[in-house]
């Protein structure tokens, strides 16, 4: 499913978290709770947290192969250009 930043936008926050990574989208609500850098995890909500995600930005860290699977595990679509 192709989804748009726009779409992505209106989930943005604790109970609808959605983001895009590397032009994958993913629900990450569920996990907001269970993130082991607690609230930190709610800046990617409703944007494309790809530089927050692999510590491009100042703000964003480095995430494990295994924060990746698990990532992976909560994929809904493809962002749409």
């Amino acid at each position: 499913k192709n989804i748009t930043l726009g779409e992505i936008a209106t989930h943005n926050s604790k109970d609808s978290c959605w983001t895009a990574i590397n032009g994958e989208v993913f629900d990450v609500t569920e996990f907001t709770s269970k993130h082991k850098g607690g609230d930190k995890i709610l800046r990617v909500c409703g944007i494309d947290g790809t530089d927050l995600f692999t510590g491009k930005s100042p703000m964003g860290r480095v995430h494990s192969e295994m924060a990746a699977k698990l990532l992976s595990s909560m994929k809904i679509g493809t962002l749409q250009n």
